[in-house]
């Protein structure tokens, strides 16, 4: 049975599904926010959607290298692209100046896809929780943080 759900999994993730879905909820015509609203409220409801694919592929990544691994990181890399551009074009003023740096874009999308992926754990061991009510708890410390950045307010110890 594991090998099945395993197969089920990796094809999934493989043949991009993961990513597609998410890629396909960012609507280019769509403010930065809601893009990435609905990029993470898509990949979350996947992830629900294919719990135990999910559960079993990602241990395996973590537990036996390749072939899992690659596949794994293959589709992490682009969702990080798709929110990195995200990150950069949220950030850049109508007259074209860049709020922040190419390296805090891409740090942003670390950050975000990081929360993500630890995040889909906690999905997984809390069944009760909505894909929606996740990716709200995740733009609310990725975009607020984000939106005070814009406006200047940084910390600084």
């Amino acid at each position: 049975m594991w090998c099945t759900v395993l197969a089920a999994g990796r094809a999934a993730i493989g043949r991009g599904h993961a990513v597609a879905g998410v890629r396909g909820a960012m609507d280019d015509a769509v403010a930065p926010e809601r893009r990435l609203w609905e990029g993470l409220r898509s990949f979350f409801h996947f992830v629900a959607e294919h719990r135990d694919s999910w559960a079993v592929l990602y241990q395996q990544a973590r537990v036996s290298g390749e072939p899992f691994s690659s596949d794994v990181v293959r589709a992490r890399r682009r969702v990080m692209e798709e929110v990195d551009a995200l990150a950069v074009r949220a950030t850049t003023l109508p007259c074209g100046r860049r709020v922040i740096s190419a390296k805090d874009a891409d740090v942003v999308a670390h950050v975000v896809v990081g929360a993500a992926d630890s995040l889909t754990d906690w999905l997984l061991d809390h069944p009760e929780e909505s894909p929606e009510t996740l990716a709200l708890r995740v733009m609310n410390l990725a975009w607020v943080g984000m939106q005070r950045l814009i406006e200047g307010d940084v910390w600084r110890p």
